[in-house]
This record gives C-alpha cells, sequence and structure tokens, in this order.
C-alpha cells in the first residue's frame, strides 16, 4: 500500500477531522524497547506525523528475538537513534526527533512536557513510571502507561483528575535473610536466588557473602536438648573449594548438596521446632513421577518430574564444566539468556524446592525469577502497543470519558475474551502523587541515619523524587545544584541527621523543581532501628502495600499488573519492622538545573 492509498484509508476510517487531529498531535514516546517498537510502528502507520522519542538503552544481542526494529548490525548502539530511522521506512514524511537519555534528566522539565498533547510509556522501570507520571499530572499533560509480564499486559489512560500511576500501591523490593536462603527456605524464590548463588560459586567467581552451604551460625538453630551440647558439624569446605577437588564430578555434587547438606541442616535442629524437616534426595532412589497437565503446555512451562531435574542437573554442570575449560578466562558470568545457566538454576532450584516441601517451578518462572526481568513476549507487547495507540486516538479525539484502562490475560475470561476493559477511576484521595497538599513522615533512628541515606534511599529510592532539594527551616541540607555538590558529599551527607538537630518532630520541606513536586517530611526518631531501616507513613504511607495476600489468577484481577520484575535483596539479618525499606541506591545521575527553577527563598548552607 502507498502512502496515498494509506492516508485515504485512514480518511475513511477515522473522518477527515479526527485525521487531522491525529496528523498535526505532538507526541512524545518514552522507551524503544519491546512495546516501544511495536508503538512506533503503529504510530507511524496511524498517521500520526509528529514523535519525539527518548530512550537510555543501547541494543543487545537478548534483544534482536522481539525487538524487530534491530538487527545484528545495530549491537552496541541507541535504541532510539535505530528507532527513530527505522519508522522512515514506514512513512518517510514522519517528522521523528530521536533522542538518546534518560527520561529524568533535568532538561526533559514541565516546559518540555507541555510542548507535546500526549505522552504514551513504554518504559520497564518503577522510578522512571514515577517520574513520567508527575510531570504529566504537572504539565496536565495525557498519559497512556503500559507494561507487559510475559503473556499478560495493560494500557491504563492518566490525566488529572483520574487514578495515577502511584495511585495503587506497587510491591516494595523483596528481601529474604542470609539463613533462610542456607538454611530454611519457604518460598520458590528462596531455592531460585540460593541456584544462581551456587552458579557462582561453582562457574563463576566466588563471593563469600553469596556462600550455599548450610550458615551453621544460624542462632535459630541452637537447642536446649542434649543435641545442643553436641552442636552441627563443624566447618566445611566451601563449594568451590570441594568440586574442584572432585573434579567437578556433578553425581557426586548432588550428593554433597542434596544430601549430605540436608543432613548436616536436620542435626541442626532447633531449626526445625515449628518447621517441617527437610527431606534429603538420594540420587539412586528418586520416586517415579507424572505430572498432570504438562502435555497441553508448552516446553518451557512444563514442570520437570525429579528425575528430569536430576538429568538437567547433571547435564548442565557438564556443560558448564567444559565451557569453563575451554574458555581463556575459566569464570563464566551469569546470564538469563544462557540456556546452560538457566538449566542449571532450574534443575536445582527445584531440587531444592521438593527437599524443603516447595512449589516447582517451570523454566519460564524460574527465569522470570532468576533473571531479574521481565519475561517478554513479543505477540503481548504488539497486543499493548495496539491498545495504547487506540486510547490515545480517544484522547486526541476529546473523548476522554469514553477511555479506558484495558488489561490482558493469559487466560480466556467469562465469553471467551482475553481484553478486559475497565472504566477510569477517580484519582485516590490520599494518593502522594495526586494530592494538592501532600505531608508525608518517615520513622528511622536519627542517631545512626545520615543525611545521605535520608537523599539516597527514603526520597529517591522510596518517594520517587529525582533531585530532591529539602530544607530544615532556613537551612538547606540536600541541595540539588551541582556546583555545591562535591561540598555537601564530603561535609553534609556522611553527617548524622541527629547532629544536624533533625530528631522527633522535626519538619523537613522537601522539593524536586524538574518534578514541581513539592512536600513537607516529618521526621520521627524510635531507637530500636538499625541503620537501614524506615517506615514511611502520612500519604507516602498510603503507597505503601500492606500484608501481602494471596494473588488472583490473572483471568480474575482486574487489577493493574505489576510490569516490573521484583528486586530481591538479600539481608545478613532479618528486619522486626513490617515496612521496613533496605537497600543500597545505585544510581547515575546528570544533574543540570537552570536559574528559574531553582528556590526563590535564600537559604542557609548546612556545613
Amino acid at each position: 500500500m502507498t502512502s496515498q492509498e494509506r492516508s485515504a484509508a485512514l480518511k475513511g476510517i477515522f473522518g477527515g477531522q479526527l485525521y487531522d487531529r491525529i496528523g498535526s498531535a505532538k507526541v512524545l514516546v518514552v522507551g524503544a524497547g519491546g512495546i516501544g517498537c511495536e508503538l512506533l510502528k503503529n504510530l507511524a502507520l496511524s498517521g500520526f506525523s509528529d514523535i519525539t522519542l527518548v530512550d537510555l538503552d543501547t541494543i543487545d544481542v537478548t534483544n534482536l528475538n522481539r525487538q524487530f526494529f534491530f538487527q545484528k548490525e545495530h549491537v552496541g548502539k541507541s535504541k532510539a537513534k535505530v528507532s527513530g530511522e527505522a519508522i522512515l521506512k514506514y512513512n518517510p514524511k514522519l517528522k521523528v526527533s530521536a533522542n538518546h537519555g534518560s527520561i529524568m534528566d533535568p532538561k526533559y522539565n514541565k516546559s518540555f512536557f507541555k510542548e507535546y498533547d500526549i505522552v504514551l510509556n513504554a518504559l520497564d522501570n518503577i522510578a522512571a513510571r514515577k517520574h513520567v507520571n508527575r510531570l504529566c499530572l504537572s504539565s496536565e499533560v495525557p498519559l497512556v502507561e503500559s507494561g507487559t509480564r510475559g503473556y499478560v499486559g495493560q494500557a491504563e489512560v492518566i490525566y488529572k483528575g483520574v487514578e495515577c500511576y502511584e495511585c495503587r500501591p506497587k510491591k516494595p523490593p523483596k528481601q529474604y535473610p542470609v539463613c533462610t536462603i542456607r538454611n530454611t527456605p519457604s518460598e520458590p524464590i528462596h531455592c531460585i536466588v540460593w541456584a544462581k548463588f551456587l552458579f557462582s560459586q561453582l562457574f563463576g567467581v566466588p563471593d563469600d557473602e553469596n556462600d550455599v552451604t548450610p550458615d551453621t551460625a544460624d542462632k535459630e538453630a541452637q537447642t536446649s536438648n542434649d543435641n545442643a551440647t553436641k552442636g552441627p558439624p563443624g566447618p566445611r569446605k566451601t563449594v568451590r573449594m570441594w568440586i574442584m577437588e572432585h573434579d567437578y564430578n556433578a553425581v557426586k555434587l548432588f550428593h554433597r548438596l542434596f544430601y549430605e547438606d540436608v543432613e548436616t541442616l536436620l542435626a541442626m535442629d532447633g531449626l526445625w521446632k515449628k518447621r517441617k524437616k527437610p527431606q534429603p534426595l538420594n540420587i539412586d532412589d528418586l520416586p517415579t513421577e507424572n505430572i498432570a497437565g504438562n502435555d497441553k503446555l508448552l516446553p518451557t512451562q512444563k514442570l520437570w518430574s525429579l528425575t528430569e531435574c536430576k538429568d538437567q542437573f547433571v547435564e548442565s554442570v557438564n556443560a558448564l564444566r567444559r565451557r569453563m575449560l575451554s574458555s581463556e578466562n575459566p569464570d563464566l558470568v551469569w546470564d538469563k539468556d544462557d540456556d546452560d545457566a538457566m538449566t542449571f538454576v532450574t534443575a536445582a532450584a527445584n531440587l531444592r524446592s521438593q527437599i524443603f516441601g516447595i512449589k516447582r517451578q517451570s523454566y519460564f518462572d524460574t527465569k522470570s525469577a532468576a533473571g531479574n526481568i521481565i519475561p517478554a513476549i513479543a505477540t503481548t507487547n504488539a497486543v499493548i502497543a495496539g491498545l495504547i495507540v487506540l486510547e490515545a486516538i480517544k484522547v486526541l479525539n476529546g473523548k476522554q470519558h469514553e477511555c479506558k484502562n484495558v488489561y490482558l490475560s493469559q487466560q480466556p475470561m467469562s465469553r471467551g475474551i482475553i481484553l478486559n476493559p475497565a472504566s477510569l477511576q477517580p484519582r485516590n484521595q490520599e494518593c502522594f502523587a495526586c494530592k494538592e497538599s501532600k505531608e508525608a513522615s518517615v520513622t528511622l533512628n536519627t542517631t545512626n541515619c545520615t543525611i545521605g541515606f535520608l537523599r539516597d534511599t527514603i526520597l529517591r529510592k522510596a518517594l520517587g523524587m529525582n533531585s530532591p532539594e529539602v530544607s530544615c527551616g532556613t537551612t538547606l541540607i540536600i541541595t540539588d545544584d551541582e556546583d555545591d555538590a562535591p561540598i555537601y558529599e564530603e561535609k553534609v551527607y556522611p553527617r548524622m541527621l541527629a547532629e544536624r538537630n533533625i530528631n522527633e518532630g522535626t519538619v523537613l520541606q522537601c522539593m524536586d523543581s524538574l518534578q514541581q513536586f513539592e512536600f513537607n517530611l516529618t521526621i520521627h526518631h524510635s531507637d530500636d532501628l538499625e541503620p537501614s531501616e524506615f517506615t514511611l507513613g502520612g500519604d507516602a504511607g498510603t503507597a505503601q502495600p500492606m500484608e501481602e495476600k494471596p494473588t488472583k489468577s490473572s483471568e480474575e484481577d482486574s487489577g493493574p499488573i505489576l510490569v516490573e520484575e521484583e528486586e530481591v535483596f538479600v539481608v545478613e539479618k532479618p528486619s522486626d519492622q513490617q515496612q521496613s525499606q533496605k537497600s543500597e541506591l545505585k544510581r547515575d545521575r546528570e544533574e543540570e538545573n537552570s536559574a528559574e527553577q531553582r528556590p526563590t527563598k535564600k537559604l542557609n548552607v548546612a556545613t
């Protein structure tokens, strides 16, 4: 079809007035990955003619199977630049501005967003989503949010007055104590994390913090009976030392991990007072199984029997060992798209799950958790990208009241449909992002919490700020001025809050000039909290999920799908605080604030 024929067809479908509106609309697309490629193609074929694209990523070889704009020769190049060139093949008359960079860069501020008629998100992380959400609300520019996970996904319309991205709680990163991973797993993810640690111990660069041997120092292992006087078996060699002495014999490794180490755990009988005891596996006496329903599933979705797990474990150990011997660098690097590595982790995790009475996982589900990724299915991305454009056209046609949030489910629901449209909901009156007058509180230990921790972990990570600036009265304690940053990094951020007279009841004035976002943060002190522990309250507390409840099946859940894969943090000891958040923020930031974005009041520098 020629461009003239396509234009005539679109006019016939939309009508002349809407066709012209689509053609004149300025569209900002954020993200050029799996959804982004499909979305850009749809925009080019639907009559849009003015598109600005922003994406930070470069093309990786693992993108080639689903992000169809990219070929082998593009690996290492900017996704935005390559995508911008590719869509011109669909419509050479398109006006495309392709920008390689982060949407959280200060140059993409409120003034920048106000230039556009609509913003279309195709992002893959919570921080950027929150940032775009706040800027769109501040700029009063409609946003279509989207995401996919495997075979499910959603497209949601956001504008002032309806539910925004932050109106519903997002799960915080999961935290698992080391002793849980090594001694007392109770969930599939515990076993998957253990298997990833095992991969690094056997085939990668060993890390003492990721040891997989039973933790005999676990305080819970101590008992008051006679066995306690004997104590658990003494220190053992690391898995890496042991396997090298046994020439990477996979059968002996199986016996060591899934029989001998389990016997070691059983000797720590204090662990099993209130838990079901683990059951060691004998490689020569595994039960025969016939797993129902496997014949109806794709190969990667099938559950392996114990015998299959054993065979896959042995074969993958041998395959990875051969690769170590044939490589100039004997230390292998974990890669979610490495079939040998994923086979090893899936088999090892499922064998450990069997020992502890935990439900086994398919290769597909294990990859999702082990890779800390969102499983990407090209057809799902295509469906969601189509929905984004349909909802965007309603917005541009002035029919926002007809917009729907549409959810794609894996299995057909009632009447055999897989698309579930839902009416837009009014905003959450207590939403931290939507509320006009914002108040938040945080409980922490002011004597061991630094100003740097407040900035990085609480304000940036937990509250989604990009360029926080904080004052205590007339004293500026956190700055977003890059000229002042060195002196603050040296003299201010390492200081404890209490040293700056920030104690119980102190109210801090927080603002983000880039997001046009301001709120008051009340500090509450607790002697019981460790340096990395804190609890959010006030309006911000409403954005924190409460106690986790059983998850509905996809066809039953009409709410938003969490499209970001959960991060997994392993900590040295468990926290007693239900909403304690422990994470180290590592974010490269570029700061460039114009004079008009600076606060107008004069503040003293905290030195």
